[in-house]
């Protein structure tokens, strides 16, 4: 399985704060997540196993919705995994996105 959390829900499921999506997916791992994919809004998001972790800066766009960013990167992510995209790659196809849907009208 493959936790996928934004780095506030990590924060909550962990019970403590973490500063960036790096060390929230990497804590997540270290308590035992096989693998963890956090974002951060317009920040780094972080995909990581116990092989270690891979951070890829978010796009930077002018938003002009607030709600399902999640949803569209969760979607682009599976899509870009279950074709065979590589790992960086299939991040980035994920937060390009998550981009577009909250900077589209």
């Amino acid at each position: 399985a493959v936790f996928y959390l934004n780095r506030h829900e990590a924060c909550a499921l962990l019970g403590q704060e973490f500063a960036d999506s790096q060390s929230a997916a990497e804590a997540l791992v270290a308590a035992g997540a096989k693998r963890a994919i956090v974002t951060d809004g317009a920040r780094p998001a972080t995909d990581a196993d116990r092989d270690g972790a891979l951070t890829r800066p978010a796009p930077q766009v002018t938003p002009r919705r607030i709600t399902g960013a999640g949803d569209a990167f969760l979607a682009a992510h599976l899509a870009a995994e279950h074709s065979g995209t590589p790992r960086k790659d299939a991040l980035d196809a994920a937060l390009a996105q998550a981009a577009r849907h909250i900077s589209s009208p």
